[in-house]
């Protein structure tokens, strides 16, 4: 299976507000996660190029491409095989996270790090600190959290500049910083350089959804971690979680009275 496909597989267990996040993004009209990826690889190749590829580009190329953008390396040398685009993913993700605190001011920062406390405070007891710091998050007492709080945070950021509303944390201390950010003097912030030519690769398009697609893997992680831990179960077809005899639509929730119990 390649890299666009299994896209597609990951984007099946994607929630609809993610779904209704990227295809906003990418300007499509239908919330289906094939169109999604089509959309996706036509923003990650140059139009005349694409006109003769006829797909667009793989998934794993916009990724690297992404990559060198935000300039945080890239596959270099790696074979196919040796790629890893999960890894990818959370670099980029780390790096435009840093730029992101880079152009923050005092105040911005400390009510964005509370925001940061109040999620992570929602999965784990165990939590003991948080630090934004210029190398991005470090969250002590809960190891592997710190990919998770940043693609979340940024994703909530970016879909509040583009106004769809999600189910999981909102960080409101991003969203006017995050607005402002993605006007058109802002949005270099991103990656520090010219980020889109007409006929080339779209990266107005493809970073953001590079983020959020890190953000999908991170919270489905996340998601079945806690599940395991509280003996929560996901009911796909009506899309709820279920403790018990009871179902919820968000897993919080559900978590909030399994505790009780």
């Amino acid at each position: 299976m390649g890299s666009s496909e299994q896209l597609i597989y990951l984007l099946h267990q994607a929630k609809i507000d993610e779904l209704k996040l990227l295809a906003k993004i990418l300007d499509v009209d239908a919330v289906n996660s094939s169109q999604i990826v089509v959309s996706l690889r036509e923003a990650g190749g140059h139009s005349i190029a694409n006109f003769f590829r006829d797909e667009g580009v793989p998934y794993h190329e916009i990724v690297n491409d992404v990559a060198q953008e935000v300039e945080c390396g890239g596959y270099g040398s790696l074979s196919l095989a040796e790629r890893n685009v999960v890894d990818l993913e959370e670099k980029i993700v780390k790096k435009v996270f840093e730029n992101m605190l880079s152009k923050m001011e005092p105040g911005e920062r400390r009510k964005f790090e509370e925001d940061l406390l109040k999620e992570a405070k929602k999965y784990s007891d165990s939590y003991t600190g948080l630090a934004a710091t210029g190398g991005g998050l470090v969250v002590a007492g809960m190891a592997g959290f710190a990919p998770y709080l940043m693609a979340t945070s940024l994703t909530s950021a970016f879909a509040g500049a583009f106004g769809v509303t999600m189910s999981f944390g909102f960080y409101t201390s991003l969203t006017s910083f995050m607005s402002v950010a993605l006007g058109p003097v802002g949005w270099a912030f991103l990656a520090g350089a010219a980020i889109f030519k007409v006929g080339s690769t779209n990266y107005k398009k493809t970073i953001p959804c590079v983020v959020i697609i890190s953000s999908i893997r991170q919270r489905i992680k996340i998601d079945n971690e806690q599940m395991s831990i509280y003996g929560i179960t996901y009911d796909i077809n009506q899309k709820r979680y279920k403790y018990k005899q009871y179902k919820y639509e968000k897993l919080s929730d559900a978590i909030d009275y399994a505790k009780k119990y």
